[in-house]
């Protein structure tokens, strides 16, 4: 909708000039649902679809959160076409919540560890456990960071920006988690840009 940007300030020709052209196609996309946008009826989640075309192409399943699906798929090809592929995940190494991992009232932050490692590399439904049972190292294909060494915690570190880089030619940079709250549309109000880059190094 060219009405609803501001006019560009050089022409292409212009940008040209001034060496400010590039390589990159860029698409933004949005989380988004009913009470954000203001249209009944209507999810956006846009940015849970980039992040799955970004890995593979799945077939629907009851899953809401597919992306954990969509990394084994994608791990379980390059495995067998015998082509390089590397997925590196940087979470936070805590969820931020007001009491310590040892409280008695910090139950919900034990709750989301827990979930995070069946999710990644606890039991044979994980990440892990499927590449697992297909023979495949996990460790050959995935690591998952936190940016704290071993340490006594003095003080939050949260992993705020997101950015998912595919193939070293596409990124998805944004503000949604890879989460059901940020990706479904109808919780959380989110926005990313899929930046591909066109120039290819032989």
């Amino acid at each position: 909708m060219p009405f609803l940007l501001p006019p560009p300030e050089f022409r292409p020709g212009e940008l040209h000039q001034m060496g400010l052209t590039g390589t990159c196609e860029m698409q933004i996309c949005r989380s988004a649902g009913p009470w954000s946008m203001g249209t009944p009826g209507r999810i956006e989640h846009s940015i849970q679809t980039a992040y799955l075309k970004g890995a593979t192409v799945v077939d629907d399943t009851k899953v809401e959160n597919r992306i954990g699906d969509a990394l084994v798929h994608r791990i379980i090809r390059a495995h067998k076409d015998g082509v390089p592929w590397k997925c590196c995940i940087v979470i936070p190494l805590l969820p931020g919540f007001t009491f310590p991992i040892d409280h008695s009232d910090a139950s919900a932050i034990r709750i989301i560890l827990e979930c995070q490692n069946r999710s990644i590399s606890r039991g044979p439904n994980s990440i892990f456990g499927r590449l697992r049972k297909e023979g495949i190292d996990p460790d050959e294909y995935i690591s998952v960071f936190s940016l704290r060494n071993w340490a006594k915690m003095r003080g939050d570190v949260y992993i705020h920006g997101k950015i998912c880089i595919v193939d070293d030619r596409l990124a998805i940079i944004g503000s949604a988690n890879i989460n059901e709250r940020s990706q479904r549309g109808d919780r959380d109000s989110e926005l990313a840009a899929v930046i591909r880059d066109t120039d290819m190094i032989d």
